[in-house]
């Protein structure tokens, strides 16, 4: 058994009033383009230096939507509003004689964040003993997506005789919905959430019967969801569980779990191109023999280069492994030992692809039980990784569970659970933030405001204007009996 130790678009508009050069065929003299382009990705109170091809153009430059949307000087610097308007997409218009073109900044949240009260999400307690499962079988899953104002929650949930996946969602970064179940069968784990692009949410989950690994999904944006299919299909008999999900650009959805668990674990990794309905024969993510799994997934926009860490049992200790794959998950031709940290387990681990192509790790270090968060990361497509630094502040105490998220400009966030700042055997949710791609990181920040004897982070991501969306369960409502499930916004 693995051990587990603790578009953008150019507008062209082709002058139709100015009639001749255009009717006859010709090109109209006049014309000209805004560059950059874009969708440019700026954040807010940030400035942008737009110019015109042909250049130094007497062109008149307007902020469509007003000045909640930003500001133009006349000579072309456009500067980011401080706060983010409703639609983060901003249109920057040049004309002259009439002729005009059009480029687009994709707003984001400022360098620093301001984080929410916690939203309760569920309605029905959670019993302990279930959110224990979801922690130790579900690892490094993450459950909540976010795109255009919308929040999709899920979650493992007690009903009284067992288990079920539940859902909930709120459309407006507000009140979420009734709970929702969609497994009913009082056997099911949940796995992980994912958000396609059309913000229709999918779910993976395993059932306690024969921990066969399913998937169900909306093509409503969450109003209702597709009858369970299994990815594993016929199942391999040896059970899957602790899937990890991530969607493409091009709308494929891919996932990594870990079969055989009771037995010799392996990563395994699957890809489906009809939204869920049928998904590849399963390859494994490592050509060792060593016992693997625990396995988290990222994809790049064009699908083409697939990274998923994992934690490898190397005999006298576990290790952190990134297996990348450059032919949209068809071969994983390079696999390489991220922690390389003899004598201390490390596990957990989480992976992202950052916007200039650098492939992110973090994941928790257990040195004889003083847990600490570390990341690392390459620039060379996986082949070597940079020595891990240390995330949290202060290493006194436990820190372990984290979650990763990079945004559009490469801010890499990070959450766990920290016992160091609540004292005694009081849990909070630490956090921290690098702008220099993972080299430092800011000061620990406490987000969740009470302390409690279970905090667990459950889900983190950032939504189409970098606000930063965290899912975690705590038993602050009945200490040691039952856990809730909370959300809380960062911006």
């Amino acid at each position: 058994m693995l051990k587990l130790r603790k578009i953008g678009f150019i507008a062209l508009l082709f002058g139709l009033a100015l009639g001749g050069a255009v009717g006859c065929g010709g090109s109209n003299p006049n014309s000209f383009s805004v560059i950059p382009a874009g969708p440019t990705f700026l954040a807010v109170n940030d400035t942008l230096q737009f110019d015109t091809d042909p250049a130094n153009l007497n062109v008149t430059w307007t902020v469509l939507g007003g000045n909640s949307n930003g500001t133009i000087t006349q000579d072309g610097l456009y500067t980011a509003p401080p706060a983010l308007p409703t639609d983060n997409l901003i249109t920057v218009q040049a004309e002259q004689d009439g002729v005009t073109d059009t480029a687009t900044v994709s707003l984001q949240t400022a360098d620093s964040l301001t984080f929410s009260s916690p939203d309760q999400i569920n309605d029905t307690p959670v019993n302990g003993a279930f959110a224990g499962i979801a922690v130790i079988f579900q690892g490094v899953s993450d459950e909540i997506g976010a795109g255009s104002g919308r929040i999709n929650s899920g979650w493992i949930g007690s009903t009284g005789t067992g288990s079920d996946v539940f859902f909930s969602q709120s459309i407006d970064l507000g009140a979420f919905s009734p709970e929702a179940n969609l497994s009913n069968d009082t056997t099911s784990a949940f796995n992980s959430l994912i958000l396609d692009n059309n913000l229709n949410p999918g779910i993976f989950f395993t059932s306690s019967s024969g921990n066969v690994l399913k998937f169900s999904s909306s093509t409503n944006q969450g109003s209702s969801f597709s009858p369970p299919v299994p990815v594993v299909n016929p199942p391999s008999g040896l059970g899957e569980i602790a899937a990890s999900g991530a969607v493409d650009g091009n709308n494929a959805y891919h996932v990594t779990y870990t079969e055989d668990f009771s037995g010799s674990p392996t990563a395994k990794y699957s890809k489906s191109t009809d939204q869920g309905a049928t998904w590849s024969a399963p390859i494994n993510v490592s050509p060792s023999a060593n016992e693997n799994g625990y396995s988290y997934v990222a994809v790049s926009d064009n699908g083409q280069t697939v990274a998923i860490c994992y934690a490898e049992d190397t005999g006298t200790d576990t290790e952190v492994f990134v297996s990348v794959s450059t032919d949209g998950g068809n071969t994983f031709t390079t696999q390489t030992n991220v922690s390389q940290d003899a004598g201390n387990d490390d596990q957990f681990c989480r992976v992202a692809l950052g916007p200039n192509g650098a492939i992110d790790v973090a994941y928790q270090e257990d040195n004889a039980g003083d847990g600490d968060i570390l990341f690392s990361s390459s620039t060379n497509g996986g082949s070597t990784f940079s020595a891990p630094v240390p995330v949290n502040a202060v290493t006194a105490g436990n820190q372990a569970f984290p979650y990763m998220a990079v945004d559009e400009l490469g801010r890499i966030d990070i959450v766990w659970a920290d016992d160091n700042n609540a004292g005694g055997n009081l849990i909070q949710l630490g956090y921290a933030r690098s702008l220099d791609g993972g080299q430092t990181f800011s000061n620990t920040l406490i987000v969740s405001p009470t302390t409690a004897t279970t905090v667990v982070p459950r889900g983190l991501v950032h939504d189409e204007a970098g606000r930063l969306n965290l899912q975690y369960f705590s038993d602050i409502n009945s200490p040691g009996t039952n856990v809730d499930f909370f959300y809380i916004l960062g911006q």
